[in-house]
C-alpha cells in the first residue's frame, strides 16, 4: 500500500515537473497582480504558480483559508496543514506556470546622507530591467517628492525607499540623519517683535517674526484665550487676561519665538451692588461717572434694564442711587 501511494506521488510530481517544463514563467510581481478573490493565483512549492480561482468555491473548508495568500506565496501555508495525497494531486489541475526571479533591480545613489533641518538632498534612482521608474517614499523626517528631492523637517533618522513601478518586490532604500538647525550651524532660527505688548480689548497689534535659514516662513497661535492671531501677526484683543503669542518656523517646527501680551479691559469697568430698595454702581477710574447727586429711572425690556441718570443742581460727592 505504502509502495503503491509513493508511487502515486512521485508520477504526480514527475507529472508536474513536465507540465512546469512547458509553461510560461511568472515573477513574484506578476503573481501579486491577482490578488482578490475572483481573481486568485498563488505560489506553492516555491516555484510553481497556480491560479486557484475555480477551487476557492470548492475547498473543503471554503475560501476563507485560502484567500488571504491571494497573490502570495503560500507554499509555507500548505505544507503546514498537512495535505493529502490526493488534494496534492490536484494542484496539476491549476497549475499555470513557473516563478522566476524578477529580472528588474533598483539601486539608489547616495545611500547615505547627512542634512540639516530645513535644507534638502537630491536622490537617485537606477531601474534595470524596466522603463516603468520608481516611485518615491520617505519616513516621518521628511519628505520626497517624485524626483527624489528629500527635504530634511525633523531631527532623527530615517530613510528614502525607492520601489521600482512595474515590480514593488523590488526597492532600495538610503538611510538618512537630520540633524537640528542651530547651535552654531548656520540653521533656522526665528525672533519676534515686539517681545511684549499691551493691548485693549477691541484693539489689535502687530507682531512680526524674523526667520533666518528658511524661506518658509512661520506659522502663529496663540494661548491664554485673549485673542486671536491671523497668518500675518496680526493679534486682535477680545478679552481681558494675559497670553502668548508664538511664531514657529514651517521648515523646523522646534524652533519658535513668543511675545507676551497683556489685554486690558477698554473704556469704563463697572460693578453692580444690589440692596433692598436700592442699588449701588461702582466705576473704575473714578473719572467715569462725574461726583453728583443723580435721579434716575430704571426701565426693563426683555432681558434687559437701561438705568438713566440725570444729575441735579449742586454737587454732593460720592452720592448715587435710583428711584424706580
Amino acid at each position: 500500500m505504502k509502495r503503491a501511494v509513493l508511487a502515486s506521488l512521485l508520477l504526480i510530481l514527475t507529472f508536474s515537473l513536465s507540465m512546469a517544463a512547458q509553461l510560461p514563467n511568472y515573477t513574484l510581481a506578476d503573481v501579486a497582480k491577482h490578488n482578490s478573490s475572483t481573481d486568485c493565483w498563488m505560489v506553492l512549492n516555491k516555484t510553481e504558480v497556480y491560479n486557484v480561482t475555480a477551487f476557492l468555491s470548492v475547498h473543503p473548508a471554503g475560501p476563507s483559508p485560502m484567500t488571504p495568500f491571494c497573490g502570495k506565496d503560500a507554499t509555507t501555508a500548505f505544507n503546514n496543514v498537512g495535505h493529502s495525497s490526493s488534494a496534492v494531486a490536484l494542484e496539476a489541475t491549476y497549475l499555470i506556470g513557473n516563478l522566476v526571479a524578477s529580472a528588474i533591480s533598483v539601486s539608489i545613489s547616495p545611500t547615505t546622507a547627512t542634512v540639516t533641518a530645513g535644507q534638502t538632498q537630491s536622490f537617485t534612482a537606477t531601474v534595470t530591467g524596466s522603463t516603468q521608474g520608481v516611485t518615491w517614499t520617505s519616513t516621518s523626517v521628511g519628505t520626497v517628492d517624485q524626483n527624489g528631492l528629500f527635504t530634511a523637517v525633523s531631527a532623527g533618522t530615517g530613510t528614502v525607499t525607492a520601489t521600482s513601478v512595474e515590480d514593488k518586490t523590488k526597492s532600495a532604500t538610503a538611510q538618512v540623519t537630520v540633524t537640528s538647525s542651530g547651535g552654531g550651524g548656520g540653521g533656522v532660527s526665528v525672533s519676534l517683535t515686539p517681545a511684549t505688548a499691551s493691548v485693549s480689548v477691541g484693539g489689535t497689534q502687530q507682531f512680526t517674526a524674523n526667520v533666518t535659514g528658511s524661506s518658509a516662513g512661520v506659522t502663529w497661535t496663540v494661548t491664554g484665550a485673549v485673542g486671536t492671531v491671523d497668518a500675518n501677526g496680526m493679534f486682535t484683543a477680545t478679552k481681558a487676561g494675559m497670553g502668548v503669542v508664538k511664531a514657529t518656523s514651517v521648515t523646523d517646527p522646534t524652533k519658535s519665538a513668543s511675545a507676551t501680551v497683556s489685554v486690558t479691559q477698554s473704556g469704563a469697568g463697572c460693578s453692580l451692588t444690589s440692596a433692598k430698595g436700592s442699588f449701588t454702581i461702582n466705576c473704575i477710574p473714578a473719572s467715569a461717572i462725574p461726583s453728583a447727586r443723580y435721579t434716575c429711572t430704571a426701565k426693563t425690556s426683555g432681558n434687559s434694564t437701561v438705568v438713566q441718570c440725570r444729575s441735579g443742581s449742586g454737587s454732593r460727592g460720592g452720592e448715587g442711587g435710583g428711584d424706580d
